[in-house]
């Protein structure tokens, strides 16, 4: 039975127990999988040599990536981590779960921005959030 006020989240991070050398940005990017309202019983988590992902009945729904720009040997704290991650999922497996719960898709954009006006100075973090396509909240 639907929820008037309830919020789906579609992906959640797992937190790893330790951090390995070979992967040391997975400290500040962590894997992200389905959330526990996106999956059942007969799906799968698994991986492979370039990605993770989730399927059910051998097809993958839901496939995550890294992408990695140059060397991650050296990083200073106010420059950006040169990685991150980005997902795809099956959109008719997205809109069969929207579907059965009378649920639509909203988006929480958030934007981090670092800017020093010299380079001996510690970077300045600015943050911006918007919700689009996002009705009334509960609090």
């Amino acid at each position: 039975m639907p929820c008037d006020n309830a919020v789906h989240y579609l992906v959640s991070g797992l937190c790893c127990l330790n951090i390995n050398v070979w992967q040391h940005w997975r400290g500040v990017s962590p894997l992200f999988v389905p959330s526990v309202n996106l999956v059942n019983r007969c799906g799968r988590i698994g991986h492979d040599s370039d990605s993770w992902f989730y399927e059910i009945n051998q097809e993958r729904v839901f496939e995550g990536r890294d992408w990695k720009i140059g060397s991650l040997e050296r990083h200073d704290k106010d420059e950006y981590t040169l990685t991150g991650q980005y997902a795809i999922c099956s959109g008719q497996w997205l809109q069969t779960f929207l579907d059965s719960r009378s649920l639509r898709l909203a988006y929480v954009l958030r934007l981090t921005v670092k800017h020093r006006k010299h380079e001996y100075e510690d970077a300045a973090k600015f943050h911006s959030s918007c919700l689009l396509n996002l009705g009334s909240v509960v609090t």
